[in-house]
């Protein structure tokens, strides 16, 4: 296996016991190994006995609509197997596709940043060490945060930059208003940046925290997956896209990349948040 360099990066800070962290998650793309499938029982072997013991396949089925003027055709329905491997408390996975391994950790598995990338590290290592993929296509990196008003911060607009919205409903009091606000932005080395923000100041709100691009998953949070009352749940993506066709699969460029994928990640929170949020969270 591929070992992790001594020298990770250092991302986020270790979440407190009410750190806005949901979820983490950190995808490595690559070229198709049609003959992947061969290759999951050893996958196996080595990540149960390395504190992943539980297994499923799943099948997912996508829809492709192509629309031309007057006409609709029939959809074009595309099948994409995934394989999931799960820790024993429904922590933390590692999903595997013919052309992708993602690392999925829960806010009670995050103890902090080394560990997060070195469990990346070692999914991809053990994976490239089996399947040989050839080619890294993409790098992605996905977190998602729950903000909530608190002690010293008792409104949402204490936490949450104003400058972020079209309107200023979080600052009337007397106005029960939702917003979604999406962004992108391409950045200097090229990724791409999405902060999706749904907030709201309703006192009697109840919404679901993750999208449901995530359920497929077998994770099981032990917070509830809702939230209540006023709160802004962050979620931001970015990615990575390599334009080279023979870009190889090195260790280094996987954490060069994710390096820089991070600080962006770090000044895009730091953009949707006042100070005194972060310095009550110490990050």
């Amino acid at each position: 296996m591929i070992e992790p360099k001594s020298t990770v990066p250092n991302m986020r800070p270790a979440p407190k016991d009410k750190h806005p962290l949901v979820l983490a998650l950190c995808q490595v793309s690559f070229t198709p190994v049609m003959k992947m499938e061969d290759y999951i029982p050893s996958l196996q072997d080595v990540l149960r006995k390395s504190g992943f013991p539980k297994y499923s396949k799943h099948v997912v089925s996508s829809f492709n609509f192509e629309m031309k003027p007057g006409v609709m055709d029939k959809p074009t329905q595309k099948d994409e197997i995934i394989w999931e491997f799960v820790n024993s408390d429904d922590s933390r996975s590692v999903v595997v596709t013919q052309s992708s391994i993602a690392v999925i950790i829960l806010r009670r598995e995050y103890s902090n940043s080394e560990n997060f990338l070195e469990s990346v590290l070692h999914g991809y290592g053990n994976l490239h060490d089996l399947a040989k993929p050839l080619h890294v296509t993409r790098i992605g990196l996905r977190y998602v945060d729950l903000v909530e008003p608190q002690a010293g911060l008792p409104r949402l607009d204490d936490c949450l930059m104003g400058n972020l919205y079209d309107d200023s409903f979080l600052a009337d009091e007397a106005h029960s208003g939702h917003s979604h606000l999406q962004k992108r932005m391409r950045m200097k080395n090229g990724s791409l940046l999405t902060l999706n923000l749904r907030a709201t100041d309703a006192p009697n709100a109840k919404v679901r925290v993750l999208s449901p691009d995530f359920q497929l998953f077998s994770l099981r949070p032990n917070f509830k997956l809702e939230a209540e009352g006023p709160h802004a749940v962050i979620d931001i993506d970015n990615s990575f896209t390599f334009t080279e066709p023979n870009e190889n699969v090195l260790l280094d460029n996987v954490i060069a990349h994710f390096r820089a994928l991070h600080r962006h990640h770090k000044e895009a929170f730091r953009s949707a948040t006042t100070e005194e949020l972060r310095n009550a969270y110490d990050m």
